[in-house]
């Protein structure tokens, strides 16, 4: 997705991409959390490992074409 793509979306499909992306990466950082207190990290671990999972996310699902404006699942 380009600038120009963006500033082409209305206020609505804007606002549903980032809702998508935000839940994008609340999905990754609690997926990555509980998974580091499974294995036995202390909850500064834990916010690490969830912190490199936002960071490392891809997020190229949620700016394909066919997904713009669509909500997250």
């Amino acid at each position: 997705m380009t600038a120009e793509t963006l500033g082409s979306l209305d206020d609505g499909a804007r606002h549903a991409l980032a809702e998508r992306i935000r839940g994008l990466l609340m999905a990754a950082a609690a997926n990555a959390w509980d998974d580091a207190r499974i294995s036995g990290l202390c909850g500064d671990g834990g916010w690490e490992i969830a912190y490199a999972a936002m960071r490392d996310a891809d997020l190229s699902t949620a700016l394909s074409p066919g997904n713009i404006g669509k909500k997250a699942e």
